[in-house]
């Protein structure tokens, strides 16, 4: 995407924040109620292949997984769609002015205790939601829990449910639930993965935890 097309008729690309392997991350502008909002795109390639398929499908699921969330601690999604020209899919969802969590321990050091625990007790409220809806999210890391900075205070948001999985049935999350393609990709972070994923095997909200 270039800076200033606009999506949707309303949202307008304002900078490039990151890009990954599968998606890349905008900071954009909803012109309609004038807020900034984060837009991210699917990576699609040319030529692709199963692991592009899969991701493509992941990525896509991962709207239906947020729409059915409303924790204040959850990332919430505001929109979803498809670039005309090309099909490629993508989301539009709150913007967090604070990068992640990764970033804050490395550029100020470990949290106080309380600070930490205080984090904590609202990402696992988060997770109970999810896990109350039957979602375990499968990819818990410090780049997946983005932050805000409200008034001098870090407010923490659960996001990136791209790989979650439904514990009963595919329209709540992700139709496809494949840990590994035919190329041996593997579809969880492997620093973070819990030992169920890295075995194979079925997983529960324990994993998550």
């Amino acid at each position: 995407m270039k800076r200033g097309e606009v999506l949707l008729a309303r949202y307008r690309v304002v900078d490039e924040i990151v890009v990954g392997t599968f998606s890349s991350v905008y900071r954009g502008l909803d012109e309609r109620l004038n807020r900034p909002v984060c837009i991210k795109l699917f990576a699609q390639v040319e030529g692709e292949g199963s692991i592009w398929r899969i991701a493509r499908e992941h990525f896509i699921q991962e709207a239906f997984a947020l729409s059915s969330l409303s924790h204040p601690n959850t990332l919430r999604i505001y929109d979803f769609g498809y670039l005309e020209q090309t099909g490629v899919p993508f989301q539009v969802s709150e913007y967090m002015n604070g990068g992640h969590i990764g970033e804050l321990v490395r550029r100020t050091g470990p949290m106080v205790p309380r600070e930490a625990l205080r984090i904590v007790a609202m990402l696992a409220d988060a997770l109970d939601e999810a896990h109350s809806n039957e979602l375990v999210h499968r990819d818990i890391k410090p780049s997946n829990i983005l932050l805000a900075d409200i008034g001098g205070s870090v407010e923490p948001k659960l996001a990136d449910f791209g790989i979650a999985k439904s514990l009963v049935g595919a329209a709540r999350a992700n139709r496809t639930d494949t840990a590994m393609t035919d190329r041996h990709a593997r579809m969880y972070s492997a620093r973070w993965a819990a030992p169920e994923q890295l075995l194979g095997v079925d997983v529960d909200p324990s994993c998550d935890v």
